[in-house]
């Protein structure tokens, strides 16, 4: 019998309103903005107290074409309601403006999507907003909020984006605008399926239903959906646990225009004594587009995560995003120049990188350190935005949200990485990004120092009077230092 995933099932958007009581969190849109921390520093972004965000909740970003990052999530304020809140970052993550997108929600999702929408911003989201029976918002369909690019002020639209009232009770949501400013919305309501819906939805009773797409088995979860850029090709993603090699893993599938054929994506599922496994993301395996192709992210291993692996769709096998074991979260990104950004969490410990032009490698893990709550560490549901230039992580710890600059990784390596004491001899390094040989990068080891060629290499000679463990570092502006380690020995 194929095994399911390690992790349990997040709890549905339901029953976050069953949560415990929780301290009030008030709107903050009358306080002073935040300053940025310093690189290399968790600065706050939600609110200036403590908050009740919860460790199944994702945050949600887009960037507008003033490089201001909007960014929004779900908030309990009490423990009978909720609210969406929208923060706006400027440069170095500092905190601009935040406005409240809907509030006094019995339950909202766990996972709202921001968009581009024309020239303003759309907020696609699902929910129960009371007991009232003729509330139109109390269907559980899925619901849209839209706003000018300023998302100052956010007005709940009368229409829907869905037919099916079950999209309250679906974990994971997928949104993306499409050429002509509407929107399209993906949802996995329970069983086997992945509901599709373009456009609006006047009057539910006499719409057509939903397009139905997924896999021949119980059970589906977090849908996520991608457009390729200037068209209006779609894709979705999704991570099922059936019990067929059809049903159980990750898949892929064009949705617009048309359907295409349901791929699985290679090393989804492995081989444990015998029985095929996977395991899965505490969340939705993250789709991108891009112009170079189309990729989703999800670890590798079972019953332990060995590594985070992405996927471009069509290639016989997926890439190995360096220092990635237990990821339990992740995110993507397009970056300039063709390339790729991911973010995730291992165990909880918070790391980017970003890849070659076309996502072809990836360069050196950075690492962003950790959040801690109570003395423990707390690190959940992460986004990473790089469409300006800079990466920008935002990041869940359960009672706030926090943003820090992410910047390439740069990889060292030494040779010899062997050498004798009191022996002079010349040591070689190569400096590269995403596997491209950086020039211009300076190389210290030992108190000696040069700088990289065009061919990203340069040495240094050294004479170390005792045995040890030499430390080399490169440095270059605007990138995260390379690292390599130097044996001394008798």
């Amino acid at each position: 019998m194929p095994r399911a995933p390690t992790d349990p099932r997040p709890l549905t958007r339901v029953a976050l309103a069953t949560m415990a009581a929780l301290a009030l969190a008030l709107p903050l849109l009358g306080q002073a903005p935040a300053s940025a921390g310093p690189l290399g520093t968790w600065t706050r972004v939600s609110g200036e107290t403590s908050e009740q965000i919860g460790n199944i909740a994702r945050p949600s970003s887009v960037r507008t074409d003033d490089g201001l990052l909007h960014v929004v999530y779900t908030r309990q304020d009490s423990i009978s309601h909720q609210s969406l809140q929208h923060v706006v970052l400027g440069d170095d993550g500092e905190v601009v403006a935040r406005s409240t997108v809907v509030e006094e929600w019995d339950a909202l999702t766990r996972d709202p999507e921001i968009l581009r929408s024309g020239s303003g911003l759309r907020v696609v989201f699902s929910g129960l907003r009371d007991v009232v029976a003729t509330d139109p918002f109390n269907s559980g369909r899925m619901y849209h909020a839209t706003s000018d690019a300023s998302g100052a002020v956010w007005s709940l639209q009368p229409t829907f984006l869905s037919k099916s009232g079950n999209a309250y009770a679906s974990n994971g949501t997928g949104a993306v605008d499409r050429l002509d400013g509407s929107a399209m919305v993906a949802f996995t309501p329970s069983g086997s399926d992945v509901l599709l819906r373009s456009g609006e939805v006047g009057d539910p009773e006499a719409a057509a239903d939903d397009q139905r797409t997924g896999v021949d088995q119980c059970c589906v979860y977090d849908a996520e959906l991608a457009r390729v850029p200037g068209t209006d090709e779609v894709w979705a993603s999704w991570v099922a646990n059936g019990r067929t090699p059809t049903s159980l893993g990750v898949f892929v599938q064009r949705v617009a225009p048309t359907l295409g054929p349901v791929l699985r994506a290679p090393r989804s599922v492995v081989d444990y004594e015998g029985t095929e496994s996977t395991s899965t993301l505490s969340g939705s395996a993250p789709l991108l587009a891009t112009a170079d192709g189309v990729f989703v992210a999800y670890p590798v291993g079972y019953p332990t995560r060995e590594y985070l692996a992405v996927w471009r769709v069509g290639e016989a096998a997926p890439s190995r995003v360096p220092n990635s074991p237990n990821a339990r979260y992740a995110a993507l990104s397009a970056g300039p120049a063709g390339r790729v950004w991911v973010a995730w969490v291992s165990d909880h410990d918070v790391r980017a990188a970003r890849s070659s032009a076309g996502g072809g490698s990836w360069g050196a893990a950075v690492d962003l350190g950790f959040r801690t709550v109570s003395g423990e560490p707390s690190s959940w549901g992460v986004d990473i935005d790089a469409t300006g230039g800079t990466a920008d992580v935002v990041l869940n710890d359960t009672t706030a949200l926090w943003h820090q600059e992410a910047l390439p990784g740069l990889s060292l390596a030494a040779a010899p990485d062997r050498i004798r004491v009191d022996r002079r001899t010349r040591v070689g390094f190569t400096v590269t990004d995403a596997g491209d040989r950086v020039a211009g990068a300076e190389v210290l080891l030992a108190g000696e120092r040069c700088t990289t060629a065009a061919d990203g290499t340069c040495s240094v000679r050294v004479r170390p009077a005792r045995a040890r463990r030499l430390v080399a570092t490169a440095t270059l502006a605007d990138h995260a230092p390379g690292r390599d380690t130097v044996s001394v020995r008798r």
